[in-house]
């Protein structure tokens, strides 16, 4: 008899915590979907990949003021706001949630500009990468970006999309009966989230949403008030 869902993901998670190699873990759960099992587990690990990356975000600011090099590969990728539009989430929030879960960061771009990146880690874990404009590979990575850009591996989005959990967030809101109680909770869980997002989902203003920010004990600034071309 199969594991329920919930069931199955415990397991693998902690077997992922338990340093336990894919394919042993495959073999232990013999009455599951051995691709099913393969997936949640890279799901599962990229989530906690995304977690560590977050918890190190004070570590990674003061990185972003080193110059460091570039990190490109040669190979096709979807660029951000390509990804956002085939999925129905607005690109100021899709990157909020990329930045959150430690995938993309704003590092300093020439003297006075900033630009977003692909993180180290994720390019290490190989979600994506940053495309350098004098080297385009085909037309999803586009013709006339005259700046550095980020794209993400097609093979990985569900993954990453999955790890975003943006449908979870719009759920979340359902659960709450009234506007004052979904303002609250969006501030109190994601506060990362653009103005214009959480207005929005709570069904106010976005000035209504930027008063209520401020009434917060720790309030945090708006993710993306304004975005570099990507």
């Amino acid at each position: 008899m199969k594991l329920p869902n919930w069931q199955l993901k415990l397991a693998i998670a902690t077997a992922i915590v338990d340093k336990i190699k894919l394919e042993d873990l495959v073999s232990r759960l013999w009455r599951e979907d051995p691709d099913e099992v393969r997936s949640v587990y890279q799901a599962i690990r990229d989530n906690m990949f995304s977690e560590r990356c977050h918890m190190n975000s004070h570590y990674r600011r003061r990185e972003n003021r080193r110059k460091r090099k570039l990190e490109t590969r040669h190979r096709e990728g979807v660029p951000l706001r390509e990804i956002a539009k085939r999925h129905g989430i607005d690109y100021a929030t899709f990157v909020s949630l990329l930045e959150h879960h430690g995938i993309v960061e704003l590092v300093q771009f020439g003297l006075d500009q900033k630009r977003r990146r692909i993180t180290h880690a994720a390019f290490k874990a190989k979600l994506g990468h940053n495309v350098n404009s004098t080297c385009h590979i085909g037309h999803l990575e586009g013709y006339a970006k005259s700046s550095p850009f980020i794209v993400l591996y097609e093979e990985r989005l569900a993954d990453i999309l999955w790890m975003l959990d943006y449908p979870g967030i719009v759920q979340g809101i359902h659960e709450r009966s009234t506007k004052k109680l979904k303002l609250k909770w969006l501030l109190e869980t994601h506060p990362y989230l653009p103005d214009a997002e959480i207005a929005k989902l709570a069904g106010y203003a976005r000035y209504r949403v930027s008063v209520a920010r401020k009434r917060l004990p720790h309030p945090e600034p708006p993710a993306h008030r304004s975005l570099e071309a990507a």
